[in-house]
């Protein structure tokens, strides 16, 4: 999915029933918590929301200005891995792949039942962030 700077921001855009997240929305410190935020065009991901652990899950939660990605639902490990999962229209972004060194990237992955966001992706220390990039239409970010 292509990530469309004309508009102020856009939601969790689906190809396929899979999860794009891609936002343009600027971060707004002053809300309760933001979408996938963007600065200079790519994807921060942080959000102001905080980790609350009496609900089933959360949104993707921060501390000191670093994204968690810390949830609460229930992984499903009879499945190889899962889409990014929606409750009520929000975001779950359970994953069940296990991470895997010898591949240039992972999706999502998840150890003991909470998301690992581990990526074997190269960084790149010249740039902020990456945006959440897709291949063969699933999420890697």
């Amino acid at each position: 999915v292509i990530e469309h700077d004309t508009i102020p921001w856009d939601h969790n855009a689906t190809t396929d029933d899979v999860v794009s997240c891609i936002y343009s929305e600027i971060e707004d410190d002053n809300s309760a918590w933001d979408h996938n935020a963007t600065t200079d065009g790519v994807v921060s991901c942080i959000y102001n929301e905080i980790e609350d652990d009496t609900i089933a899950w959360d949104h993707n939660a921060t501390k000191d200005d670093l994204v968690s990605c810390i949830y609460n639902e229930t992984e499903d490990v009879t499945i190889a891995w899962d889409h990014n999962a929606t409750k009520d229209g929000v975001v779950s972004c359970i994953y069940n792949e296990t991470e895997d060194d010898e591949t240039a990237w992972d999706h999502n992955a998840t150890k003991d039942d909470v998301v690992s966001c581990i990526y074997n992706e190269i960084e790149d220390d010249n740039s902020a962030w990456y945006q959440n990039a897709t291949k063969d239409d699933v999420v890697s970010c």
